[in-house]
């Protein structure tokens, strides 16, 4: 595709696995008004994707989110396995970020502002599968307006992702944004200043008291 179609289509390459790897090397440089991806194995219905797109690019939202909780999703062939973290993931974001309002970070499917990647790309640090994570929930505690969008999902059997670690990771990533902050990573979308993360409010305190 990419020999056929010259200055549209790029191929990336990159030595180690990791969705965050990917997206930082697409996304890098690149003066696009609008980003987007989807994962490859096309698990999320592409009959969804053009509105999403729509949304950024005429202002409705900052970035728009799949999800496979959200009204007018359905979720296919997935196996209990799969269900069972899938459940245990919306579950803990919601827990952990209530106020965040976000159902489903991990849906492989997303379209976000040109500014919003010039703004968030270098605070985040995930470089692996926890990085659209890491984006999506930075954004809503920053005050960029995140629409999720409900979607048709087919679950890949045949996926390579290795589920524990994942899991793991993803767990470590909702531990690390909640404890060191999730609303003070980028600057607030109406120009206040970085809110303070909990550790940030624990050290003043500690400062005060000695």
């Amino acid at each position: 595709l990419a020999a056929a179609h010259p200055g549209v289509v790029l191929a990336i390459q990159e030595p180690a696995r990791g969705r965050g790897r990917a997206l930082r090397a697409a996304w890098e440089g690149n003066n696009a008004s609008v980003q987007c991806y989807m994962d490859v194995d096309l698990s999320t219905g592409l009959e969804t994707f053009p509105a999403m797109v729509d949304a950024v690019a005429g202002g409705e939202c900052d970035l728009a989110a799949g999800s496979r909780v959200a009204p007018g999703a359905s979720v296919q062939g997935r196996s209990w396995l799969r269900s069972l973290t899938s459940a245990g993931m919306v579950a803990a974001v919601r827990l952990l970020f209530f106020r965040s309002g976000i159902r489903d970070a991990q849906c492989g499917c997303k379209a976000v502002s040109r500014e919003l990647v010039r703004v968030a790309l270098p605070k985040l640090r995930s470089r692996a599968w926890f990085f659209d994570t890491e984006l999506l929930l930075t954004a809503a505690g920053a005050g960029y307006k995140v629409k999720e969008v409900g979607v048709t999902w087919v679950d890949d059997r045949d996926s390579r992702v290795r589920v524990l670690a994942t899991v793991l990771e993803m767990v470590r990533g909702l531990m690390r944004l909640r404890v060191f902050g999730w609303r003070n990573r980028i600057e607030a979308r109406n120009g206040a200043p970085p809110r303070r993360s909990l550790m940030a409010k624990a050290a003043c305190i500690y400062g005060v008291a000695t």
